[in-house]
């Protein structure tokens, strides 16, 4: 687990420069697909069901202003800058091992063992789509 510090700049107004600071890589990664979702249920407020695939999640990193990864060396004691391109190669594999997961728990499904039971909304995740339910 590294500390990771992520900055982020939404657009050209210095108002929208934030960062904010997780225990892991994975966290982090975890908030920008959520920072992503956030702005498409602003732009879809009706919509019960959001579906996105990760060039659309990508293409939204893309088009922001600024976004780097602070992430934590320990051997350095120091932070190392990451880039758009780094933070996009950890949600791809975040994704595709979320997609795994949801392959298993499909599995399990189909042998009749229940899932576990979280609040809220509810996300599916294939290696393409990202489905998210309110």
């Amino acid at each position: 687990m590294s500390r990771t510090i992520l900055l982020i700049q939404l657009d050209g107004r210095e108002k929208s420069r934030s960062y904010a600071y997780f225990q892991s890589v994975d966290d982090c990664v975890e908030r920008v697909c959520k920072i992503y979702e956030e702005h498409l249920k602003r732009c879809t407020p009706i919509a019960r069901v959001i579906t996105y695939d990760i060039i659309q999640l990508f293409d939204f990193i893309d088009v922001l202003k600024d976004l780097t990864c602070l992430v934590y060396q320990e051997d350095a004691k120091a932070y190392t800058p990451c880039n758009k391109e780094w933070i996009k190669s950890q949600i791809s594999e975040k994704l595709t091992k979320a997609a795994n997961k949801s392959s298993e728990a499909t599995a399990k499904l189909q042998q009749g063992v229940a899932p576990s039971k979280d609040n809220g909304e509810t996300a599916t995740t294939n290696e393409n789509r990202i489905i998210i339910e309110r």
